[in-house]
């Protein structure tokens, strides 16, 4: 059980260590060739002085990695965000963990979400939406990807 609340759902206020008002401050700082280079999962306020991002897949993500996940998806076109789909019902169907990695892995998710993220981070991501353990459920993700 996982105590994440879902994508930019919690208030700065109820942030432990992190009263109202307060911000994480970036001075002289610089992010180079990472997936992301700063993930802000609780959406602290931050401030940033002559701070430089280079060669990241993604500079900052605000909330869960799992949301701006499928908030990448389904930006897609809608062949696109089908092909998701069929291959999101394929890795489900697969009950042998070795063949099911290797789809994953060779998913048109796994292409899409590469330049950001591990494949061990989507295989995790999107084995947790299949067992229904992550925050984002299986339903609520075929539904989102369908238009719905």
């Amino acid at each position: 059980m996982t105590n994440k609340r879902t994508f930019l759902k919690k208030p700065i206020s109820d942030l432990k260590g992190h009263p109202p008002g307060s911000a994480n401050t970036f001075e002289g700082c610089t992010f180079n060739n990472n997936g992301i280079g700063i993930h802000n999962e609780a959406c602290v306020p931050m401030n940033m002085k002559n701070t430089h991002f280079n060669n990241n897949g993604i500079g900052i993500v605000n909330g869960t990695t799992e949301q701006r996940f499928l908030d990448t998806l389904i930006r897609d076109g809608a062949d696109q965000r089908f092909q998701y789909c069929q291959d999101l019902n394929k890795i489900k169907e697969e009950t042998d963990e070795e063949v099911k990695y290797n789809l994953i892995k060779e998913s048109s998710i796994s292409k899409r979400l590469s330049s950001f993220a591990s494949i061990a981070t989507i295989s995790t991501w999107l084995k947790n939406i299949i067992d229904g353990t992550g925050d984002l459920k299986w339903n609520e993700v075929l539904k989102a990807l369908m238009g719905g």
